[in-house]
């Protein structure tokens, strides 16, 4: 794919990919089903199960599932912390979720 990726550990919204995660489901399934080569088939379930970190409603800005970097004084600090693993807790769900059907569909055409 010509698309950059999130960083690892941030989740980008999901308008930023070339085409639907549909469409690019269904490309990287027709890839595995052809494709025998052990390390391009490795790296095609990476892509696939990555497909989670592209979610509706993140925005312009990615998102960090790591911790958060300030100047602010201890209590605002301590306030945004919270407020962004509060954040990070939902999306982390959101991801677990999506991961887990995506290695279903993997694990239904048998190359998981």
């Amino acid at each position: 794919m010509l698309h950059k990726s999130p960083a690892p550990f941030y989740i980008a919204d999901v308008g930023k990919l070339p085409h639907t995660k549909e469409k690019i489901k269904q490309a990287l399934i027709l890839a595995l089903s052809v494709n025998g080569k052990p390390q391009i088939m490795d790296a095609l379930k990476v892509g696939y199960l990555q497909l989670a970190n592209w979610q509706e409603g993140i925005g312009e800005a990615d998102i960090a599932l790591g911790m958060i970097d300030s100047d602010e004084d201890e209590v605002e600090k301590f306030r945004r912390v919270r407020q962004h693993l509060e954040e990070v807790k939902k999306w982390q769900a959101i991801l677990e979720k999506e991961r887990t059907e995506l290695q279903s569909d993997l694990m239904g055409i048998g190359v998981w």
